[in-house]
C-alpha cells in the first residue's frame, strides 16, 4: 500500500459511515512515504471524533508512528481516547492504550475505521 491508497481508504471509510454528517480533515502529504492526517469528523447527535495520525510507508506497509483518536459527546465530554503516547509502560499493550473516564486501559492499535465502528455502537444504541 502507498500513501495515496491509504488516503483513499481513509476517506472512503469515513464517507461510507451513516453516522458521519461532515468532516474537516487535512491530508498533509510530506513525501511519497510520509503523511500527517488531522481533523474532526462530525457525527449525528452532536458528537465528533477528533484525531491525528502520523503515517509512514515502510516496504509497502502502513506504519502509524503517532496517533490520537478521541470521541467527544454533544456536551464536550471526552468519552474515549486512544493513543500511542509512550507512557503507561505497565500495560501489556504498551504503547497502545485508551482513556475511558479516569481509567487508562490496554488497547490494541486502532485505526480510524475501528474508532468509527465504536462511535456507531455508542450512537446507534442510545
Amino acid at each position: 500500500m502507498n500513501i495515496s491508497e491509504y488516503i483513499k481508504k481513509h476517506q472512503e471509510t469515513i464517507l461510507t459511515k451513516r453516522i458521519v454528517i461532515s468532516t474537516d480533515v487535512k491530508y498533509d502529504v510530506r513525501t511519497h512515504e510520509t503523511c500527517v492526517i488531522k481533523g474532526v469528523i462530525y457525527l449525528i447527535k452532536g458528537y465528533r471524533i477528533e484525531f491525528s495520525e502520523y503515517i509512514v510507508i515502510k516496504f509497502g506497509e502502513i506504519i502509524k508512528l503517532k496517533y490520537r483518536y478521541t470521541i467527544v459527546d454533544n456536551k464536550n465530554n471526552v468519552l474515549i481516547r486512544w493513543d500511542n503516547a509512550p507512557h503507561h509502560k505497565h500495560l501489556l499493550t504498551y504503547p497502545h492504550h485508551k482513556h475511558v473516564g479516569n481509567n487508562i486501559l490496554p488497547s490494541k492499535e486502532v485505526w480510524i475505521w475501528d474508532v468509527l465502528d465504536e462511535a456507531e455502537k455508542i450512537l446507534l444504541h442510545k
